[in-house]
């Protein structure tokens, strides 16, 4: 099993997410800060994306990143480019 980071930001403030607060309680979520959870799975990252995206709404944006590898999102506030940049300078930086 992997351990994974979901996070999200909701454009409807007034919207209850109950299918979402659902998801999260099935797969025993843990969470870390207000619109960010642990989750433990052994499926990849995309996977996950699909289930949490089929919950939001038009305009969310959220990510969904296995800790210490995999990563799968939709509509950040930087570029999929930048991120997927980012993302692999930090996969070939050491600590020495």
């Amino acid at each position: 099993m992997a351990l994974f980071l979901v996070s999200y930001d909701i454009s409807e403030k007034n919207h209850d997410y109950a299918e979402l607060k659902a998801l999260l309680k099935k797969w025993n979520a843990a969470r870390v800060l207000y619109s960010e959870w642990l989750v433990e799975s052994r499926y990849k990252a995309k996977s996950i994306a699909k289930a949490v995206g089929s919950c939001l709404e038009e305009g969310d944006r959220f990510l969904v990143q296995e800790l210490g590898q995999d990563a799968a999102w939709i509509n950040l506030r930087i570029s999929d480019d930048t991120f997927g940049a980012w993302l692999e300078k930090a996969s070939t930086c050491s600590d020495d």
